[in-house]
């Protein structure tokens, strides 16, 4: 997890925004690679190998969760590394945005909720965002991510359910979801949590 996330980042479980403080942090190359974030009413989010997990054992998402895990880890593995032209093409038959795409990005806070393989977190990157935060429900899709992308020193990794983002409000100038919301049980809902 970089540390530039952590003042973005509110307790998903307490109804008002709660801070979360770091609490038994290893760190490696300068991310905190493991330890846990914990909110003054004392709910707990473990970091494990760099991916803060927002997913409570009770979440009712959780018994399907591991048949994305299996689709997933049947994907190829990516890297996006000098693929930028293709995956800005495949980015725009989604957004169709008046080029150019860099004007979006380009020092800009980025949500990409669902993001899979990470191969539109790593476009938004590239392209300049100050800061992307990818989240996924999938710890495969994360762990591809993460593998896929290089992990840019702008690019944080977050295991959420999109209906409980542990975000504080208006932290971000740009969200993008793309073939995720209509997977959700409550697709309008999804909608306006990510807004």
């Amino acid at each position: 997890m970089k540390t530039a996330l952590l003042e973005h980042l509110a307790c998903p479980a307490c109804e008002t925004t709660s801070e979360l403080a770091l609490e038994s942090a290893e760190y490696r190359d300068g991310d905190v690679y493991a330890g846990q974030l914990v909110c003054g009413r004392g709910h707990a989010y473990p970091i494990d190998q760099g991916v803060p997990d927002f997913v409570e054992t009770d979440d009712p998402v959780a018994p399907h969760s591991g048949v994305y895990d299996l689709l997933w880890d049947a994907h190829p593995h990516q890297h996006y590394a000098n693929r930028i032209s293709e995956y800005r093409q495949k980015f725009q038959r989604f957004a169709n945005l008046p080029e150019p795409l860099e004007q979006y990005f380009r020092d800009r806070w980025v949500l990409d909720v669902g993001c899979g393989q990470g191969r539109f977190s790593y476009l938004a990157s590239a392209l300049g965002a100050r800061h992307v935060v990818a989240v996924d429900y999938s710890r495969e899709a994360l762990r591809q991510a993460i593998a896929g992308t290089g992990n840019p020193s702008n690019c944080s990794f977050i295991r959420a359910n999109l209906l409980r983002l542990p975000l504080k409000p208006a932290v971000f100038d740009y969200v993008f979801s793309f073939g995720v919301l209509h997977h959700t049980p409550e697709p309008k809902a999804s909608y306006r949590a990510i807004l």
